[in-house]
């Protein structure tokens, strides 16, 4: 399964949350794992992951959280400053996901 690119948008509200690289980040690492979830995977199924930063000097962050929802697996990750997100978007992450993982 491929997803397109996910970002902080409330699952509540349909709106961008307007908070720090932590919270984006939280956000829509969660908001990808409610889609692979829904699919009938789960994170361990993550074979490789695709993101983007608005800053590339928010990678520590992004790093950090990135850690809690992969700390059992380690898919194959690219990390790639963005030239421009969309509105409000400090990260996009995408992904892809199989039994293989």
């Amino acid at each position: 399964m491929f997803t397109s690119g996910q970002g902080p948008i409330d699952p509540l509200t349909n709106q961008v949350l307007q908070g720090t690289t932590e919270e984006q980040t939280r956000l829509t690492l969660s908001n990808l794992k409610t889609i692979i979830e829904a699919a009938g995977f789960s994170m361990e199924n993550v074979l490789k992951v695709t993101a983007f930063l608005e800053d590339m000097s928010d990678f520590p962050t992004f790093n950090e959280v990135y850690k809690e929802f992969f700390a059992s697996s380690k898919p194959a990750r690219a990390c790639i400053q963005a030239g421009k997100l969309p509105p409000g978007w400090k990260v996009e992450v995408e992904a892809i996901i199989g039994k293989g993982g």
